[in-house]
């Protein structure tokens, strides 16, 4: 499953370890795994408009680190092309 395949604007965290962080989409409950390797592209980060710091972003597009802070129970919603 692709990542612009989701149905979903919002997905949850499921699991985040050392290796890949699992999302899961809440309508069609398809699991897709985001490496932490950051030559793979998948970039996650904080939101910055998020007091709480339980939502995140993620760049499909981007290579780039996954934030060390990501939970599960934690909401990432894809980022919106400019």
């Amino acid at each position: 499953m692709r990542m612009y395949e989701l149905l979903e604007n919002e997905l949850d965290v499921m699991s985040a370890d050392d290796k890949q962080v699992t999302l899961k989409d809440p309508k069609t409950g398809i699991e897709t795994k985001v490496p932490r390797d950051p030559k793979k592209p998948g970039v996650i980060q904080k939101d910055p408009s998020d007091a709480s710091g339980k939502r995140f972003v993620i760049d499909t597009g981007s290579n780039g680190e996954v934030d060390k802070g990501i939970q599960p129970g934690a909401k990432v919603v894809m980022k919106t092309p400019m």
